[in-house]
């Protein structure tokens, strides 16, 4: 049983969903990395040092984007359910964060370190599955053996966040192993043409079309190789200074809304009138710019001080549930299949599954702690 305030960042670290929770150990890391920054200097071939970025009110911010991408069915009109590009943007850039933070991507073999990524995630994907869908949907009445291994192993197809991100880790590893002055400019050079390329078929299918543009009916190589890019900038992002900067954070806050605000107009007139459909690229490019922004905004020290620093409640919306999104995202995509609390009128059919998807991801959240803490002592006993 785990006693005690857990060790949030040994948990997450490298985790999808990673933070740096100031901890004896988060000090310890930093005071390693500062030191290892003076000798990298010295050193012109050194790889170069990540950045340590704390990311989980941005990972509260996700999460709410993407759930809010699944409530069509229960806003009174369906146009109000939007943020499931920018929410999954921000996932997959958090992601990058976290894998590039560790210095075990650089040193462990690919096989122990995939091992390691499995732990910290699918004790979460099975706590939940069981919790949810066996037991309390009693899906266990209809589920067939591949059922079980889609969802207890892997494709995870009910889940688009986490069936890509095991598929990006195998890549990634030895992209961030890659020690090239260059490698950003040439990976991420590599991946917007392949977003251009597997995007082309789509724009000439929709060319002639006024059919209004739903983003889910994109063809898959393009939507894999949009949310790829999400991640190689997370990994770009954390070994640059641009969070070490000086930056005036009403400037970027003004830049935030004011992309977002043209992100919304394409995503209206394309997803209600089928305007100008053919030109989803932009779309694209404005949304993940402004999860960028988000980003560097709501990941700034300044603001996670605040967050750390205000009262319970606020610490509960943003640091709380960012420590939780993993188990919010998976339930809350089973809580909303069943469309739990939609009979009840607007807004208390939103505030209700809110309620019960909160209420079951703590306690996936504490099943999972347990089978993480044991698993990690198997290897430890076994390694």
């Amino acid at each position: 049983m785990i006693t005690g305030k857990p060790e949030f960042a040994r948990l997450f670290s490298c985790h999808p969903f990673h933070i740096d929770c100031y901890s004896e150990r988060g000090r310890t890391n930093r005071t390693a990395a500062e030191n290892m920054t003076s000798t990298n200097a010295l050193n012109k071939n050194a790889e170069p040092m990540s950045v340590r970025i704390d990311t989980s009110v941005v990972r509260s911010l996700a999460v709410l984007a993407v759930i809010n991408s699944h409530l069509e069915l229960y806003y009174p009109r369906s146009e109000a359910a939007i943020g499931g590009l920018i929410g999954l943007s921000l996932f997959f850039m958090a992601s990058g964060i976290g894998l590039n933070a560790s210095r075990r991507s650089r040193t462990m073999s690919f096989f122990p370190w995939y091992w390691r990524r499995i732990v910290r995630i699918h004790p979460s994907v099975w706590m939940s599955a069981i919790l949810v869908e066996l037991i309390l949907l009693s899906e266990w009445q209809t589920w067939r053996p591949w059922n079980y291994v889609d969802n207890l192993l892997y494709p995870l197809s009910g889940y688009q966040f986490l069936n890509k991100l095991f598929a990006y880790y195998v890549p990634l590893y030895f992209y961030v192993r890659w020690n090239s002055k260059r490698k950003h400019a040439w990976g991420i050079l590599a991946v917007v043409l392949a977003c251009i390329v597997t995007a082309a078929p789509d724009m000439v299918r929709l060319w002639n079309s006024n059919a209004p543009l739903a983003t889910g009916q994109l063809n898959l190589p393009f939507l894999w190789a949009i949310f790829f890019l999400t991640m190689v900038l997370g990994v770009w992002i954390s070994e640059t200074n641009w969070f070490q900067r000086s930056t005036n954070l009403l400037v970027l806050a003004a830049a935030m809304v004011t992309c977002g605000t043209v992100y919304l107009a394409l995503k209206y007139v394309m997803a209600k009138y089928g305007l100008w459909t053919w030109a989803f690229l932009l779309l694209y490019t404005t949304g993940i710019l402004t999860s960028l922004l988000m980003l560097r905004l709501f990941a700034d020290p300044k603001v996670v001080s605040f967050c750390q620093k205000s009262n319970r409640l606020v610490r509960a919306a943003t640091i709380g549930l960012g420590t939780v999104s993993l188990e919010v995202y998976l339930v809350h995509t089973r809580i909303c299949e069943q469309q739990i609390g939609n009979a009840l009128m607007f807004p208390l059919n939103v505030l209700v599954f809110g309620l019960v998807s909160i209420a079951l991801s703590l306690v996936v959240y504490w099943l999972a702690e347990q089978v993480r803490t044991r698993l990690n002592t198997i290897g430890k006993r076994t390694g």
